[in-house]
């Protein structure tokens, strides 16, 4: 009868463990592919563009970040580029003031020694 009960336990026990409805183990891990994400740039994430165990393929857009701080930095950059801009045609009307100074002191000069 032993010999019976010992058979019987050891031939159904993975049918009582994984038979049942609800399963439960003190180990849940599960083996997985993880695949690191990352971004270019740091940011705050605006709308994630996928759902969860969805396949995706290299280069599909995963989520969209935030980027009105970037924009305000490439607007801001735009200015400073147009104030150069600015600021170098100023330097060179100066130059052309200062270019027309020297010819006349120049023609000055030269008439003054003819005399």
């Amino acid at each position: 009868m032993a010999l019976a009960l010992a058979v019987a336990i050891t031939r159904n026990w993975n049918s009582w463990g994984g038979g049942r409805i609800d399963q439960v183990t003190n180990d849940p891990f599960v083996r997985r592919d993880v695949t690191p994400l990352g971004t270019k740039v740091a940011g705050l994430v605006r709308e994630v563009k996928v759902s969860e165990y969805q396949q995706v393929r290299k280069g599909d857009e995963l989520l969209l970040l935030e980027d009105e701080d970037y924009r305000a930095q490439v607007a801001q950059a735009a200015a400073a580029v147009e104030a150069a801009k600015a600021a170098l045609e100023n330097n060179h009307r100066q130059r052309d003031l200062q270019d027309a100074r020297i010819q006349r002191a120049l023609a000055g000069r030269e008439q003054e020694m003819l005399r």
